[in-house]
């Protein structure tokens, strides 16, 4: 009777090394706080107004590393990781929060509904927790929020980033043209816009931050007005490529993930 062949190399290796890898990884996401990566809710509170916000789980082992903080700003469609449009762009920042070793934030805006009661008085178009500079609880739980998270968390205070997209995105441009006071170094507006005046604070910090424009072609609401506050960035003297980033893409009134990740490695600048 022949005796069986033993398994030749070049077979039980590649399994070895396989195996070997799938069982590092498991240890490796043991050691992970919080292995599913998710983001998980809190409710903070400042003036007297609580509003829940959600952090992504990379906090957990980034804690007191003086890494980066985004702050990302919802559309009208909510402030619920389950919204149609919500949840990719939660889902996709907390991922890059992973990636790029950054801490994100995802809070929610005022606790009223927008829709607008002379145009749609059946609410057919009822959205929640928008976004407002005209609202100073808003700006000054965004300003608490991020000293909070700052201490918190012992971020690196002059590496904080302010996000949005749509009604957000429109918060972060007026933040940014009106009311910047070095509490940000850089800025990302998605399919959101502005207009810049001559009295306005951005005429003062020329160059002084970052700023990322991001706009679908398609996007009948602000594809013009992402390229005009553009041009009126660069009139006032900013430049293109190296202080500001422009971005369009083959969308309508959508965040790009691929022009996210983009902005994030201006911001970090990661290759």
């Amino acid at each position: 009777m022949k005796k069986p062949k033993p398994l030749n190399f070049l077979i039980v290796a590649p399994l070895f090394v396989g195996l070997l890898y799938w069982y590092t990884s498991q240890i490796q996401s043991r050691t992970d706080n919080n292995p599913d990566r998710s983001i998980v809710k809190k409710t903070l509170t400042f003036d007297k107004i609580s509003r829940d916000i959600f952090i992504s789980t990379s906090a957990n082992r980034l804690t007191n590393k003086k890494v980066p903080l985004i702050i990302f700003l919802h559309g009208m469609d909510g402030a619920w990781p389950s919204r149609r449009f919500t949840k990719p762009q939660y889902d996709f920042i907390n991922k890059m929060a992973w990636k790029y070793n950054f801490i994100a934030a995802f809070p929610k805006g005022s606790n009223e509904s927008c829709s607008d009661p002379k145009k749609d008085p059946k609410r057919e178009f009822l959205f929640y927790n928008c976004w407002s500079t005209s609202d100073e609880k808003d700006l000054s739980f965004i300003k608490k929020l991020r000293q909070a998270l700052v201490n918190q968390y012992g971020i690196d205070a002059n590496n904080c980033y302010l996000i949005g997209f749509s009604n957000g995105g429109y918060f972060v441009s007026d933040y940014m043209i009106k009311k910047q006071s070095n509490d940000f170094a850089g800025f990302g507006i998605h399919a959101g816009g502005g207009e810049i005046n001559k009295d306005d604070t951005i005429n003062k910090n020329v160059g002084k931050f970052l700023i990322s424009l991001n706009v679908g072609k398609k996007d009948e609401f602000q594809f013009n007005d992402m390229r005009d506050l553009k041009k009126e960035l660069l009139n006032i003297g900013w430049q293109e490529n190296k202080n500001l980033k422009y971005q369009e893409y083959e969308a309508r009134h959508e965040m790009s993930k691929t022009a996210f990740e983009n902005e994030i490695k201006f911001f970090l600048k990661k290759d």
